[in-house]
């Protein structure tokens, strides 16, 4: 299958993203070839490629030669129970042992990756990505309203 189309457009709202026979739709594919050619894919699709559905995910074969172009992965990480923070004083740092997301409420928090300077990833808090070495550091400026945070490790 070849697309000549300079610009792919994304799929529609409402389109299946797998149809009932487990096959990825045809708009999510064209998208996702297109996705992966303009991000600079090492192998180029030229021939017909073959999608094989499996418990855990899509792979992309090559339909002359058998051979794996790609994976998708369908399944999500298993992930370990949440950890409860207990921030009692600004400037409370945190440093996960496995990559997850910190979640907090009513807290300014900043990211620090190895040596780099600390950056504010979020004002008043929410979800925030974090890997394992990272370091996140909550501040807050009223004394009287103590901010939550519970960190989900995304695996155990």
């Amino acid at each position: 299958m070849t697309f000549t189309s300079p610009q792919q457009p994304f799929p529609r709202l409402g389109t299946e993203f797998v149809d009932e026979n487990r096959r990825l739709g045809k708009p999510w594919y064209r998208l996702l070839i297109t996705l992966w050619q303009r991000t600079g894919a090492n192998l180029p699709i030229t021939g017909s490629v073959i999608l094989n559905n499996t418990v855990s995910g899509i792979q992309a074969l090559d339909a002359s030669t058998g051979a794996l172009l790609g994976y998708v992965n369908l399944t999500a990480a298993v992930g370990g129970s949440p950890v409860a923070l207990a921030p009692a004083v600004t400037g409370f740092t945190y440093t996960p042992t496995a990559p997850g997301t910190l979640v907090v409420t009513g807290a300014q928090v900043e990211i620090k990756r190895g040596a780099s300077a600390f950056f504010v990833v979020t004002p008043n808090g929410g979800p925030v990505p974090m890997l394992i070495g990272d370091t996140a550091r909550l501040t807050w400026y009223n004394v009287a309203q103590i901010p939550t945070a519970t960190y989900f490790p995304s695996t155990t």
